[in-house]
């Protein structure tokens, strides 16, 4: 993998939920290999759609293949379980990237995939002003159909950002659920985030260990860790009961 391990710095490092805190983690995160996907600190230099992908192997690697939510009703207002396999989304938005990245509509229009730093272009405009920035910087032909050439790169490279249908099992209604993958990591992590002190007080009374060495744990050896504290808690609590009955008696 070229992307290591989620660590409790990193997810201390998580502020928001927008284009460049995804961007930052990414650049965290990478291994900066030879003949890796980017260089260290280019993440924005990737295409929108395989910048998606890369998340997805962040969020599998560190949380699992499951997506789960908890969405509001729109009709009755009750919360509801809905849940999916990350693999069945990716499987379902198949990625058809250009040996040179430059790519055709059917009527010969040429044009690129929108990247970060293409987005980062447009922060601040209206959304439609967005959009239309965004096509002019990605079309290579200047009589190309705009219309034709969004339809084509949602073809080749479809985002991992959905509406989802879901029904309610409270009052059976049927909606849908917007889904993006990118908003949907970050928001885990600052979840992580806003638990992480008390895993490290937790983690610190039990071993004695120092911030920086808890921090430096990944996020799977903290957990299994907390996992085995947290086992372990009834045996100690009842030994120390029977320590102070025998003393009592």
């Amino acid at each position: 993998m070229e992307f290591r391990p989620l660590t409790g710095y990193d997810e201390r490092s998580i502020d928001g939920l927008g284009l460049f805190d995804a961007l930052a983690l990414i650049d965290r995160l990478n291994r900066g290999r030879p003949g890796g996907l980017i260089r260290p600190g280019e993440a924005k230099s990737l295409a929108a759609a395989v910048r998606d992908r890369v998340l997805a192997v962040i969020y599998t690697e560190n949380y699992g293949n499951v997506i789960a939510a908890s969405p509001r009703c729109a009709k009755c207002g009750e919360l509801f379980d809905l849940s999916f396999l990350l693999s069945d989304m990716l499987q379902a938005c198949p990625l058809t990237l250009s040996a040179d990245g430059i790519y055709q509509t059917a009527d010969g229009g040429r044009f690129r995939l929108p990247t970060g730093e293409d987005e980062l272009a447009t922060f601040g405009l209206a959304p439609e002003a967005a959009r239309q920035e965004l096509l002019r910087r990605c079309m290579l032909t200047e009589d190309a159909d705009p219309e034709a050439v969004e339809a084509a790169m949602e073809a080749v490279a479809p985002l991992l950002s959905k509406e989802i249908e879901a029904a309610c099992p409270e009052c059976g209604s049927r909606q849908t659920a917007d889904f993006d993958l990118g908003t949907y990591l970050l928001r885990r992590l600052l979840s992580d985030k806003e638990r992480l002190p008390g895993e490290v007080h937790t983690l610190a009374q039990a071993y004695g260990w120092g911030l920086k060495d808890i921090l430096s744990l990944t996020r799977s050896e903290r957990r299994r860790h907390l996992t085995l504290i947290e086992a372990s808690a009834p045996r100690s609590w009842a030994r120390q009961g029977s320590a102070l009955r025998r003393r009592s008696g």
